[in-house]
């Protein structure tokens, strides 16, 4: 039989403000010591998609809904192996009487390759006997709804987000998984997968600063000078443009994950990960222009604040040829949907060309013509002049502040105590 190997791992868990919060010590079999289709199958698990977490929040401050976090205590501990997996026996744990013993495993541990799997497995069973249903378009969003009310789980591995239009219903949900899992309640949201997250009386205020704090000193650019915007206007990347350059590819990675609250850098981001196969110079340096860009707004943030209504509003920009390396274009989204004119060269978006046309002519859909200086796609789809940037960038609803997010709820809370919201705070967070 494959035997698999194990050592301890020791680590510290930071709070938000970046103080101990506990130490932790984890046993962790070495499951680079597995073979696939012998002792482990299915590895994958799903997280849910950023795009999920931001739809979420805005429904959940639209319609004054309360977001509680739960964190499950080891989670990967409670999935059922279906394999049969051995491993050896752990060093400081070693039977004196049996110890060329191996040990057999039924629950499972940390990094066996199923593990996540395995986990995800055993909370959507006990999700499902419960009542809710997977959502399709994100397998990590759980939605349990009844004739009046409704209730959403997003799960991301361990960490869990309920929010939902009862309180009597969540605190239900919190309860049936208290009774199934180990887990601790951490109340409303306020620190989730590295961004702080603070609810006022102006929305909901969510900051990457510590996240970002700490990927400008893996990169060596805390002390680099800020620059206006995150890549240079009229400069157009190509896959040949540049030498060869290898470098650790985990920070434009980084960098994609700090698009949650700071989507202003998403074009620059989304334009380098086209490249990671092959990094050039030319590459690597309009990444060090966006870590400079971030630098200059380290303490830039998203607010998610309440709409009297539910209205989606979408931007799309129709770009002719713009990319050097097959000169594909996205121009004409418009006209074809108005326009019941087919072209064999539309073959692939044939479907999607369909389903517009159909809501469209049953006025479900209102597609109308944006002039370019107020099209608010052009932020996420192509290099823009300073002036322009900063324009667009305004109509995002973002907002900065020098001081920390909780010194501004207490100004903020002062103030209104006061009725006289005083100018500094009244900027840090009304800024568009």
């Amino acid at each position: 039989m494959n035997l698999v190997g194990n050592k301890w791992v020791f680590r510290i868990k930071y709070n938000a403000d970046g103080s101990v919060q506990r130490y932790k010590a984890r046993l962790v079999a070495k499951g680079f010591h597995q073979t696939a289709g012998h002792d482990c199958f299915e590895t994958f698990s799903p997280v849910v998609k950023c795009s999920t977490i931001r739809v979420v929040l805005s429904l959940a401050v639209c319609l004054n809904w309360s977001i509680e976090q739960l964190d499950i205590n080891n989670a990967f501990l409670n999935g059922d192996l279906q394999e049969t997996v051995y491993m050896v026996q752990p060093e400081g744990f070693i039977r004196s009487n049996q110890p060329t013993f191996v040990c057999k495993l039924n629950k499972s541990l940390y990094r066996p390759k199923q593990a996540p799997r395995a986990w995800y497995e055993k909370l959507k069973a006990a999700l499902l006997k419960w009542g809710f249903a997977n959502s399709r378009a994100d397998s990590s969003l759980f939605i349990f709804h009844t004739s009046s009310d409704m209730v959403l789980l997003l799960v991301y591995v361990d960490d869990i987000l309920v929010t939902g239009s009862s309180k009597t219903l969540i605190a239900q949900v919190i309860h049936n998984l208290g009774s199934t899992f180990a887990l601790k309640a951490l109340g409303s949201l306020s620190y989730f997968l590295g961004f702080e997250v603070v609810r006022t009386a102006s929305g909901l205020h969510v900051s990457q600063t510590k996240y970002a704090t700490d990927l400008l000193k893996k990169t060596n650019m805390v002390h680099s000078k800020a620059c206006a915007t995150p890549m240079f206007y009229g400069v157009k990347l190509a896959r040949e443009s540049g030498e060869k350059f290898s470098d650790d590819r985990s920070t434009i990675g980084a960098l994609q994950y700090l698009t949650i609250s700071m989507p202003h850098i998403a074009f620059a981001v989304n334009k380098l990960s086209q490249y990671l196969s092959a990094l050039t110079t030319s590459h690597w340096l309009a990444c060090k222009r966006v870590l400079r860009y971030i630098k200059g707004t380290i303490d830039c943030g998203l607010i998610f604040q309440h709409s009297p209504q539910l209205q989606l509003i979408a931007f799309t920009d129709a770009d002719w040829g713009s990319c050097l390396d097959d000169r594909k274009s996205t121009s004409g989204a418009t006209s074809l949907a108005h326009n019941p004119v087919y072209h064999a060269r539309t073959k692939h978006i044939e479907l999607d060309m369909y389903f517009v046309r159909d809501k469209n002519a049953a006025h479900v859909f209102d597609v109308r013509f944006v002039p370019s200086e107020e099209q608010l796609a052009d932020i996420f789809t192509k290099p823009l002049p300073n002036a322009h940037f900063d324009y667009l960038k305004s109509k995002l609803i973002l907002y900065k502040s020098k001081l920390s997010l909780r010194e501004d709820v207490k100004a903020e809370a002062a103030a209104t105590d006061a009725q006289n919201i005083s100018p500094g705070v009244e900027a840090s967070f009304s800024s568009r």
